[in-house]
C-alpha cells in the first residue's frame, strides 16, 4: 500500500501558479444559486473590482439570467463575464482551468461535477454551510471553504498555495482510486 500511496502523490512542480485573478460564480441561472447574495458579497470584498467574474448562465431560468445579467453588469462592469451560450465540454473545462476561486451560492447539493473538477484543478472553492457537499468534500479530505465562515475579506479571495493545490489534486486521485476499486461502474461500454 505504501508504494501505491507514493505513486499517486502529485508533484508540486506539476502545479501551475495561475495569477489570473479570475473567479467563478455558480454554474447556472437558477433561483437556488442565490446569485444576489453571492455577487453582493463579492462586490463588497472586491471593492477595486480587480477580479474577473465568470458567471455561467447558459442554462437554467431565463428570468434569473436576466436578473443576474443586470446585477452583474451593474456591480462588476467590464469584469463581469457571463457565459450565455452552451459551450462544448472541452472548452468549458478549459475555461474552468483558468479559474482561481469559485463561489457557489446553493444551499443544497448542486454542481458536484463542476466542484469536483475545480477542486482537482487546484481551485479554491467556497460552498454554503447548508450545502451538504461542503461536509462531504471535507470528509473526503479536500481543502474547501465555507461561504459564511471563511469568505470575509479580500485576502480570502487569494488562491490556494501551490502546496494546497497539490494536496487537493492528490486527494482527487486518492478518491478516484477508491471509486474505481470499490464502486461499480454503471457506464461501462
Amino acid at each position: 500500500m505504501a508504494s501505491e500511496e507514493t505513486a499517486i502523490k502529485v508533484n508540486i512542480e506539476d502545479v501551475v501558479c495561475k495569477k489570473s485573478k479570475t473567479l467563478m460564480i455558480n454554474h447556472q441561472a437558477s433561483n437556488t444559486g442565490n446569485h444576489n447574495t453571492v455577487m453582493k458579497k463579492i462586490a463588497w470584498l472586491d471593492t477595486k473590482n480587480d477580479y474577473k467574474k465568470i458567471v455561467p448562465l447558459s442554462y437554467g431560468s431565463s428570468r434569473i439570467r436576466k436578473l443576474v445579467l443586470r446585477q452583474g453588469q451593474h456591480l462588476f462592469k467590464e469584469q463581469f463575464n457571463p457565459i450565455l451560450e452552451y459551450m462544448p465540454r472541452d472548452k468549458y473545462f478549459e475555461l474552468m482551468s483558468s479559474v482561481e476561486v469559485a463561489v457557489f451560492g446553493q444551499k443544497r447539493q448542486e454542481a458536484s461535477g463542476n466542484i469536483s473538477t475545480l477542486l482537482k484543478n487546484g481551485v479554491k472553492v467556497f460552498l454554503r454551510e447548508k450545502n451538504n457537499l461542503l461536509q462531504y468534500y471535507r470528509e473526503k479530505g479536500y481543502i474547501i471553504f465555507s461561504f459564511e465562515k471563511d469568505l470575509n475579506s479580500i485576502d480570502d479571495l487569494k488562491p490556494l498555495s501551490l502546496e494546497e493545490q497539490a494536496y487537493n489534486r492528490d486527494c482527487s486521485v486518492r478518491n478516484r482510486i477508491y471509486y474505481d476499486r470499490f464502486m461499480p461502474s454503471f457506464f461501462e461500454e
